[in-house]
C-alpha cells in the first residue's frame, strides 16, 4: 500500500492517492465494539459500527473534513498505540454525552483503541440497521498498518481494498499511466479497471433507479390507457348525440356551449376519479 501510494503520487496529473477498504456508496465491513469509558459506557454490551482501514492521507484524497482532533498519520503504525478516527454519525449514535476525542473503544481483538479524531460523514450502503439505500452510517477508520495479519486475511475473504486517486483531469493518458503503475507493483496482483466515483454512486443506486424506471413506465402505460378510454367515451357520446347537438346549434347554441355539453360530464368524471386514494 505504501509503495503504491508513493508511486501514484509521482504520476503527472495525480493530486493525491490513498487506499481504503470500502469506498463511499458501498457496503463496508461491520464490526462489534465496546465503549470503555465515559457516561456512554455500555457495561460490556456489544455495539456495531462500520470499519475501514485506510492509508494516512486518505481523508485528503476524498476531501473528508476534520471536525475534531487529528487525522491518522504515518506514526500510527503497528508498533504505536492503536488509534482510531470516527465520523460524526458515530459520535451522534454512540457518544452523544461525552467528548469523543480521547475516548476508548475495544474492538477487533485489541483491548483498547483511542479515538484521536472526528471527521465528516460519507454516505454508505447499509449492511445492518434500518437505514435507507444510502446513509451517513456510524463509521470508524484505522490505519492499515495497525490491522493484524489475521484480521487482514479474514476481511479480504469478503472485501477487496480500493485505490483512490484524485486527478486534475480525467485524461485517458493519465488513467492509463495509473493503471500501469498499479500493475507494476506486482505482476500477479489483479487490478480492476478504474472508474469515477460517480459510477460507484450510480451502481449503488442501480436497483432504486430500476424501480423508478419501472414505475415511470407503468405510469405512462396507465396514462395512455386512460387517454384511450376517455377518447372512446367522448367519441361514443358524440355519435349518440349528433342529432341533439345539431338541434342545439340550430336553435342558437354557441359552439363553445355545445362542446362543453360533451366535455363537461367527462371532465367531472375525471376530477371525481382523481380523488380516489
Amino acid at each position: 500500500f505504501d509503495e503504491g501510494v508513493r508511486r501514484l503520487r509521482g504520476v503527472e496529473g495525480v493530486v493525491d492517492a490513498g487506499v481504503v477498504l470500502g469506498l463511499p456508496y458501498e457496503r463496508v465491513l461491520n464490526i462489534g465494539f465496546h465503549r470503555l469509558d465515559g457516561p456512554n459506557v455500555n457495561d460490556g454490551r456489544n455495539e456495531i459500527t462500520n470499519l475501514c482501514y485506510v492509508t494516512p492521507g486518505f481523508f485528503d484524497v476524498l476531501r473528508i473534513p476534520l471536525r475534531k482532533g487529528r487525522l491518522l498519520r504515518e506514526g500510527d503504525s503497528a508498533g504505536a498505540a492503536p488509534a482510531i478516527v470516527v465520523n460524526e454519525a458515530f459520535v451522534q449514535t454512540y457518544l452523544p454525552k461525552q467528548e469523543p476525542v480521547g475516548s476508548h473503544l475495544a474492538m477487533g481483538g485489541k483491548e483498547m483503541w483511542t479515538i484521536v479524531g472526528v471527521v465528516g460523514n460519507v454516505q454508505q450502503r447499509p449492511g445492518w440497521g434500518s437505514f435507507g439505500p444510502l446513509a451517513p452510517m456510524p463509521l470508524a477508520y484505522v490505519t492499515a498498518g495497525q490491522m493484524s495479519e489475521k484480521a487482514m486475511m479474514m476481511i479480504h475473504t469478503w472485501f477487496t481494498p480500493n485505490w483512490v486517486v484524485r486527478t486534475r483531469q480525467t485524461q485517458p493518458a493519465t488513467m492509463a499511466t495509473i493503471q500501469q503503475t498499479l500493475a507494476g507493483l506486482d505482476p500477479l496482483l489483479p487490478v480492476a479497471p478504474l472508474q469515477p466515483i460517480s459510477r460507484t454512486q450510480s451502481d449503488a443506486l442501480r436497483f432504486q433507479q430500476f424501480l423508478m424506471s419501472l414505475l415511470t413506465a407503468l405510469a405512462a402505460l396507465a396514462l395512455t390507457l386512460a387517454s384511450v378510454g376517455l377518447y372512446g367515451l367522448i367519441s361514443n357520446s358524440v355519435q349518440e348525440r349528433t342529432r341533439e347537438l345539431g338541434i342545439r346549434m340550430a336553435l342558437g347554441a354557441s359552439l363553445r356551449l355545445t362542446v362543453w355539453s360533451v366535455l363537461g360530464p367527462v371532465a367531472a368524471l375525471v376530477v371525481y376519479c382523481s380523488r380516489w386514494p
